[in-house]
């Protein structure tokens, strides 16, 4: 791993003393150092309890690890180890049996009960060495996790369903040692659960296939997360209406002005809402290069009829601000062949700098999309500068000039419903919830900058 001033390179902290400290590093749990193999463990451990533990402390959710076990009302009294527990008190006398399984709960996960005789007579010398059935593998959950009982002949009880291995539980605990306690509901069932190898096979027989691909050929194949509408749309009741426009399908579609530039209403809210959240994190993103374009130049918006839509009007700009007048309109396509292709820009067979759709009269794609910026649903992102240089320049995997806003765009753009769509191009996105942030652009293409390479961080982390 290359050594450098990105923060994106500091995970773990220790395999790469060049670079700036992760600011994780110093607010997570109580670990202050600079061991980012300990701090990883306890974000790992902090997110898995954060995911398996109940809303109520008093309930926490479990998983049944274990076998369920059938025992007698009689033999849980007669048993001393279940002596604490209140059946009496808890479960009329109509309840004759009980189901018993061990449950693994996130809190105690890596502690081990202590032995019955211990918490009996408290004399540490009265302990004796586990004996061989002990340490099988077969029985580690039952030595390792809590047992909890249940009634399965009580029609009062909070669930009737039978808890299996694997199934999510809600427990109640009876003693302040958390030696064991009861069930009070079965809130996920684990039906599915492959009991073998076999069958773990049969449930997912294309991540087995992948073990044997090279892990090119994995990354490849990999769609990544997909992309989803934003979960907090913007209100976009602010924003300048703009004119309605007939698109490449020939589609007419109503727009708005968001930075002086049109884009699809459809589209805003999760635009603005990515815009926002963005601006939130210090991401440096806070203006569009290009939104909606028209194919042709003479069919272009007019700069006094761009302006009279935003000018001395109640309305204001995505960020909560007065729109500033514009200086120019957006480009046509057919202005941007001129710019990215030369004087011969409208020859199909010329070769563009950058590349560049070919103008369409609306209609002319018989339902058919292409270019994302003719349809109104894509944007052009400042993806800040590479060096010096507009990452335009930037042709190579360049992850030592990684942005911090390109970064940001990569981790949670899908998220909003936006993907890159073009190879290209690190700066264009498209909004195409249900498609996978790799489905246009794949894993290891080069402009990536090598994110999502093994090595470098998750693509599901947050930034």
């Amino acid at each position: 791993m290359p050594q450098n001033k990105n923060q994106a390179f500091t995970f773990p902290w220790e395999l790469n003393p060049g670079a700036e400290p992760p600011m994780a590093a110093g607010i997570i749990g109580t670990n202050k150092s600079n061991n980012g193999f300990e701090v990883a463990n306890e974000m790992a451990y902090d997110g898995y309890k954060e995911r398996t533990s109940g809303k109520d402390p008093d309930l926490p959710l479990g998983r049944v690890c274990s076998q369920p076990r059938r025992a007698s009302r009689e033999s849980l009294v007669n048993n001393p180890d279940y002596a604490h527990f209140q059946l009496a008190d808890r479960d009329p006398a109509s309840v004759e049996e009980y189901i018993v399984v061990n449950v693994k709960v996130p809190e105690d996960t890596m502690s081990i009960r202590p032995p019955s005789d211990f918490v009996e007579t408290m004399k540490i010398n009265d302990i004796t060495l586990a004996n061989k059935k002990y340490a099988e593998m077969s029985t580690a959950h039952e030595q390792c996790h809590a047992e909890f009982i249940m009634p399965i002949n009580n029609e009062s009880a909070g669930s009737m369903i039978i808890p299996e291995m694997g199934d999510m539980v809600k427990v109640k605990y009876i003693d302040g040692i958390k030696s064991g306690g009861y069930i009070e509901e079965v809130t996920l069932k684990w039906s599915a659960s492959p009991k073998s190898l076999e069958d773990l096979k049969a449930n997912a027989p294309d991540q087995f296939q992948r073990l044997s691909m090279p892990i090119s050929s994995v990354f490849k194949s990999d769609q990544g997360p997909v992309a989803k509408k934003a979960e907090n749309p913007a209100d976009i009741s602010n924003l300048a209406p703009g004119p309605n426009v007939q698109v490449g399908t020939g589609e007419t579609i109503s727009t708005v002005v968001i930075d002086n530039k049109l884009i699809d209403k459809r589209v805003a809210p999760h635009l603005v809402a990515m815009y926002r959240d963005a601006a939130a994190a210090n991401a440096g993103i806070n203006s569009l290069t290009s939104a909606f374009r028209v194919g042709f130049i003479k069919d272009n918006i007019k700069l006094e009829d761009l302006n009279a839509l935003t000018q001395g009007t109640k309305y204001t700009d995505w960020d909560g601000n007065p729109y500033k007048k514009a200086t120019r309109v957006p480009s046509s396509q057919e202005a941007l062949r001129y710019k990215n292709c030369g004087v011969n820009g409208m020859d199909r067979d010329v070769k563009c700098d950058i590349a560049t759709a070919y103008p369409v009269r609306p209609g002319a794609w018989e339902g058919k999309k292409k270019s994302g910026h003719m349809m109104g649903n894509g944007i052009d992102v400042p993806v800040g500068s590479w060096g010096g240089r507009p990452s335009s320049k930037i042709k190579s995997a360049s992850p030592h000039l990684l942005t911090k806003q390109y970064r940001w765009l990569s981790l949670n753009a899908w998220k909003y419903g936006f993907i890159r769509t073009v190879r290209s191009e690190r700066w264009h996105w498209e909004f195409l919830p249900g498609k996978g942030q790799f489905s246009r652009v794949p894993r290891d293409n080069p402009l990536w900058d090598s994110q999502f390479n093994e090595g470098f961080a998750n693509y599901g982390e947050d930034e």
